[in-house]
């Protein structure tokens, strides 16, 4: 336990004072109970049961005593304060308490212990005759001042600092750190604005002098900083011209900033206009720009792709660093409404060169000039070369974007004949390749020159016209109708092509329905965010979504031998099984790359009915109406061309199979993969192991069996030279598929009942 009296060392006297003064200090008393000046701070010690008394005395009526009492150790102490007849005025419980007394005079404080014996320190403050008050000059009030870094000693009843400064001004308010808070209060003592958590404003809306009153609400000892420029018609802000595009140059300032403060730049407008605040290393700062009087014109939330300044004139731009740690940056304001440092003029047909910009600063602006017509749809390109935030938006020749950041309608659409610019610039250059282009592409969508004209072609064979470069397509559709449209890469990896109304929403991608005939535009990779260059070869595929001249596909899952030749090519198969009949994919076991085709399945008008999945791993019921066609899709990238062999079986209605005996043998080929075998319902268990194994030759095989509706109840999941089934058995009569490599081999099959436990 502490004795009776103990002095507590006072860290704010090792402070090192600012200019404008440091905070008072809090002397320590040598005693307990007894007259108890302001600021002062009573270490004391108190058993159970034992009371201590102090009093204080005001000079002031309705003065407000600022006490706080910190519990050091042991049980809680608490008080009560009484005026002069005895009378309870309020009570000292919490760390920090605000007592407003009555008249002016001597008032006491009685401490107790209800608990058991405790330490704890009492200080006591005025809020209208402060035992010290530290006086902040008008340089105080400056962007360039440091302001005051001190410490608030432990069990301070606070510190107090006075200033004037005109009324109506604004203060921009640092957070304080720690459990450090504080209240500004006029000439009336009546509270104007609080310093708590987070970086806020303060308007002096009534006069002064005014009063800040610093304060640790724990009781601790806390180290602070006070911190309060004024951001009305503001002093110490670095100056920053506006500037063209490219290379600011001078014309840009760079500032470090200590965590969760901020600086300023007084912005000097030569004119109103779009202007592009371009920040470097800014992504915890969310600037704001204010007007002399402190009037917020704008914010980087809101305002990313630029501020309209009302008037010629100075501003305010201020950078909250919203992170802990120190940030330096770098800031330049660009001026959109001039076309000072443009690029020259591009055109907007689809052949126009791909524009190679190398940003050489890290605030640099690049603008690109293009004209149009009232009503032209723009589609503006970009991307970085390297890894890199990328931005860039269209503006008009005040350099105000009026393209929403989503619309349904693609592209810009320019509302006046007239020279427009698309605005571009790297977020954070990389730190690999500071120097790596970007690349943008300037596009016009109505009435498009320079895109290659498609028309429908056929399946089983290349897309019609040649692999060529430039993302766009007019695809001619001939009739009404229901088409497939899709572009693949020389290597055969998906293009992502988009089709385009007259309209100019998204029509589809690779399911269209056209409602009329007539010319519609494709556009590979649609997004804004993306660069295909003019010799970047692709092919079209475009064809009716109703099948035509397709092979006839067995039912009984016999291969069907195919050749892809060309990128693109889709195959079709015209199967056998009627409406409602369920089909399976079969495959040689040992086909790969090319050899295992995607194979999914349409109806008669190229209507959907299943993909590959239900194919393989299910059956693929046949909805819709017959005939029913397989689409052979190759969708192996990388490899265009190549031969397969692909089979569809018929599971239900049940196909007709050899009857699977105890014992049967097959063998498969090269042409020869896919066997069936019929149990009969009166012929089978409830459940059966079913085995097959290769007597001779080489290859792996699996096997499924079907019920009589089709539905696959069990099969081997990968392929296997000799495998047991163990499957229990649906009622009716049961279909067994055993698919082979193609390979020559001899395969015996064997079923054997499994006794009912």
């Amino acid at each position: 336990m502490l004795p009776s009296a103990v002095a507590l060392p006072s860290a704010a006297q090792a402070a090192t004072p600012p200019a404008t003064g440091a905070a008072q200090t809090s002397q320590v008393r040598a005693d307990c109970g007894g007259p108890l000046p302001f600021g002062q701070i009573a270490a004391c010690s108190i058993d159970q049961g034992e009371t201590q008394t102090y009093t204080v005395t005001t000079a002031k009526a309705a003065d407000t005593l600022l006490i706080t009492r910190a519990n050091v150790s042991g049980e809680i102490v608490e008080g009560v304060v009484t005026n002069a007849a005895g009378q309870q005025v309020c009570s000292v419980f919490g760390s920090v308490s605000d007592c407003v007394a009555g008249a002016a005079g001597t008032y006491t404080i009685t401490m107790s212990s209800r608990w058991g014996p405790g330490e704890y320190t009492l200080a006591v403050d005025s809020l209208k005759t402060p035992s010290s008050c530290t006086q902040l000059d008008n340089a105080f009030f400056s962007f360039a001042s440091p302001g005051i870094s001190t410490t608030i000693p432990a069990g301070s009843a606070g510190q107090c600092y006075r200033f004037n400064q005109p009324l109506d001004s604004v203060l921009q308010l640092t957070t304080p750190l720690g459990g450090v808070q504080g209240t500004i209060v006029d000439a009336a003592f009546q509270p104007v604005c609080q310093i708590s958590y987070g970086a806020t404003q303060c308007r002096l809306r009534t006069a002064g002098p005014y009063r800040v009153f610093i304060r640790e609400y724990s009781g601790s000892e806390a180290a602070y900083r006070l911190r309060m420029p004024r951001l009305t018609t503001p002093a110490g802000c670095p100056l920053l011209r506006t500037t063209g595009f490219g290379d600011p140059g001078a014309n840009s300032n760079t500032a470090t900033v200590e965590g969760n403060d901020f600086t300023c730049h007084k912005v000097r407008a030569a004119a109103a206009g779009a202007t592009l605040f371009r920040v470097y290393n800014g992504q915890h700062f969310d600037w704001i720009l204010y007007d002399q009087a402190a009037q917020q014109i704008c914010s980087e939330y809101e305002h990313a792709r630029g501020c309209t300044i009302p008037a010629a004139g100075d501003y305010i731009l201020l950078m909250p660093n919203t992170n802990w740690e120190k940030v330096t940056y770098q800031v330049a304001a660009v001026t959109l409404y001039r076309n000072s440092g443009c690029a020259p003029t591009t055109g907007t047909t689809w052949t126009e060169p791909t524009i190679s910009v190398t940003q050489g600063s890290l605030i640099g602006t690049h603008c690109q000039p293009f004209r149009g017509q009232a009503g032209d749809r723009i589609l503006a390109f970009g991307a970085p070369t390297r890894w890199n935030d990328f931005y860039h938006w269209v503006v008009d020749s005040a350099g105000n974007p009026f393209c929403p950041y989503y619309d349904e309608q693609a592209g810009c659409v320019l509302p006046t004949t007239g020279t427009y610019r698309v605005i571009s610039y790297l977020g954070n250059q990389s730190t690999e390749e500071p120097q790596a282009p970007y690349e943008l592409q300037v596009r016009r969508l109505n009435n498009p020159v320079g895109c290659p004209t498609v028309s429908p072609g056929a399946y089983g064979a290349a897309p019609a016209g040649a692999a060529a470069g430039i993302r766009c397509r007019i695809l001619d559709v001939p009739a009404a109708g229901d088409y497939r449209v899709d572009a693949h890469w020389a290597d055969n990896y998906d293009a992502s092509p988009t089709v385009f109304d007259a309209d100019f929403r998204e029509l589809c991608r690779t399911f269209c329905q056209f409602a009329a005939p007539g010319r519609y535009t494709m556009v590979l990779s649609a997004t804004s965010d993306s660069i295909i260059q003019n010799d970047s070869a692709y092919a079209t595929t475009f064809l009716p979504a109703a099948p035509s001249s397709c092979a006839s596909a067995p039912g009984n899952g016999d291969l069907v031998s195919g050749e892809f030749r060309a990128a693109g090519q889709l195959d079709c198969l015209e199967l056998s099984a009627p409406a409602g009949g369920k089909v399976v994919r079969v495959l040689p076991t040992d086909a790969t790359g090319v050899g295992r085709p995607y194979v999914s399945v349409v109806d008669a008008n190229g209507g959907y009915v299943c993909d590959a999945n239900p194919l393989y791993q299910y059956s693929c019921e046949l909805t819709g109406e017959a005939p029913f066609f397989a689409l052979v899709d190759n969708r192996n990238g990388g490899t265009p061309t190549g031969t397969y062999q692909v089979g569809i079986a018929t599971v239900s209605p049940p196909p007709s199979c050899a009857a699977q005996a105890n014992d049967s043998t097959v063998n498969s080929s090269a042409d020869r993969v896919g066997f069936c075998f019929t149990i009969a319902a009166d012929d089978h268990t409830a459940r059966e192991d079913l085995r097959y194994r290769r007597t001779s030759g080489t290859g792996n095989a699996t096997m499924s069996v079907f019920s009589a509706d089709g539905i696959r109840y069990c099969y081997t999941m990968t392929p296997s030279a000799d495998r047991t089934l163990n499957c229990t058995l649906p009622e009716g009569q049961i279909t067994v598929l055993l698919e082979t490599a193609a390979q020559t081999a001899t395969w015996q099959v064997t079923r054997q009942a499994v006794p009912t436990p």
